[in-house]
């Protein structure tokens, strides 16, 4: 995933019993929530348990960190919802792409992912999908190939 697209994430685009994450937004630095990049930016990723888990454990953080949470302007407070974005600031709005990139540049050595970068990880789970026999129809032709060839599964 783009950053903008994590950042574009809401917890309506988590479905638990599907074990689904739809990518349906892009937030740019400027505060634009809107459409992905790219048509094929609007996908399907499958979750697995643990990733689920994860976002359940997120999820219930969140409320409990942010509870009571004025926004910027004071004018109101925060409650969790649908429409409530995954990753949020201190004020419980929407994180923007570049302070979202900062934290991970900071942070990503306490999370065993040293030296990696996001797109990096990006390419990492298409490759972990093709090991499991699944390509995403959200590939394009080339990514197609390029992960036919790297996880020797022409027969996909």
């Amino acid at each position: 995933m783009r950053r903008g697209e994590v950042c574009g994430l809401s917890w309506r685009d988590v479905d638990d019993e599907l074990k689904v994450l739809s990518i349906r937004h892009n937030f740019d630095h400027f505060g634009n929530l809107k459409e992905p990049k790219i048509h094929a930016g609007l996908r399907p990723l499958l979750l697995s348990d643990t990733i689920c888990r994860a976002f359940a454990r997120h999820r219930e953080a969140q409320r409990e960190k942010t509870a009571g949470v004025a926004s910027k302007d004071g004018r109101r407070t925060f409650r969790q919802g649908e429409d409530t974005p995954i990753i949020v600031n201190r004020h419980g709005e929407r994180m923007n792409p570049n302070t979202f990139a900062a934290h991970w540049r900071r942070d990503r050595e306490a999370l065993e992912a040293a030296g990696f970068c996001l797109h990096e990880l990006r390419h990492s789970y298409l490759q972990a999908q093709t090991r499991e026999r699944f390509i995403p129809d959200s590939c394009l032709p080339d990514q197609r190939k390029i992960l036919r060839v790297v996880n020797d599964t022409s027969d996909l």
